[in-house]
């Protein structure tokens, strides 16, 4: 099942181009990472997703609904990371989080097993303000799961946060993974998206230059085949696998390989070699 399908999507903002002719569809229970830096037109393709915005030209589908449009029931199985963070400084965490839990008829049990699962329970009757940035990034998630959503959209989730709140927010998204709730998931963070994504799309100036499988899109611009060979004497070579194949075989035969590993390009790398430019930039 299709949760999300984008066809022919534009957007512009004074007469600035944002988005061009944008086509994406996600399945249900996969985890979808947008890639790329600033200004790529992330935030903005989240938003229309999800409403905030309308596109100038085509059509995007939220579980088969208008996303200009989307209905309550729709909205209810939505659950939402963003920038802005909409939380109520002078409230405690579990208040936050009661509120929400109001506005979706959930029980107040619910909650502490939320807080439990971010890491956040003995945090319930602090005041917000007094919060570090992880542990707010880890209540906002907190709130996004607690009326147990199909589909996340996370924005940045991690950026910024310190290896710990990073660590513990990863793994939250994997069990989310595995109760097959599908994730769209911006980021910029190549290591976030090698451990978490199904598939991604490399987004650059408001096109997505390259799409699929991390595997699928580093098998296609692996083209030198470069090795790196230590050999039993622990000397490192670098050799090309095509023009160097006699010189391999040589030292396969007498068997003075230790370790062979594929020179495989990075994300970095092949974000470099489409556009020219650094990914963090």
């Amino acid at each position: 099942m299709k949760i999300i399908q984008i066809s022919h999507l534009k957007k512009s903002f004074q007469n600035k181009i944002i988005l061009k002719d944008m086509c994406l569809e996600i399945e249900e229970g996969e985890c979808f990472g947008c890639i790329g830096p600033s200004g790529a037109g992330k935030t903005t393709l989240v938003k229309i997703m999800i409403g905030q915005l309308d596109a100038d030209h085509g059509k995007c589908l939220v579980f088969n609904e208008d996303s200009r449009h989307l209905s309550f029931q729709a909205y209810e199985k939505i659950g939402l990371v963003l920038d802005e963070q909409g939380l109520y400084e002078r409230l405690s965490v579990f208040d936050n989080l009661k509120l929400f839990a109001d506005l979706h008829r959930i029980e107040s049990k619910r909650i502490h097993e939320v807080l439990k699962r971010v890491d956040l329970n003995e945090e319930a009757d602090k005041k917000v303000f007094r919060l570090s940035k992880g542990m707010r990034q880890r209540l906002v998630l907190a709130r996004a799961i607690l009326h147990k959503p199909r589909l996340l959209f996370l924005d940045e989730p991690t950026s910024a946060l310190d290896p710990g709140s990073m660590h513990l927010i990863h793994e939250l998204l994997l069990e989310l993974k595995r109760e097959k709730v599908s994730i769209f998931l911006t980021t910029h963070n190549m290591q976030e998206a090698m451990l978490l994504c199904d598939r991604i799309g490399l987004l650059y100036e408001g096109c997505m230059i390259e799409e699929g499988r991390i595997e699928d899109i580093v098998e296609k611009y692996h083209e030198n085949l470069d090795l790196q060979i230590e050999l039993t004497n622990h000397d490192i070579l670098n050799l090309n696998g095509q023009k160097e194949a006699d010189k391999i075989c040589h030292y396969l035969k007498e068997e003075k390989v230790l370790k062979i590993h594929s020179n495989e390009p990075t994300l970095e790398d092949i974000f470099k070699k489409l556009t020219g430019k650094r990914l963090d930039v």
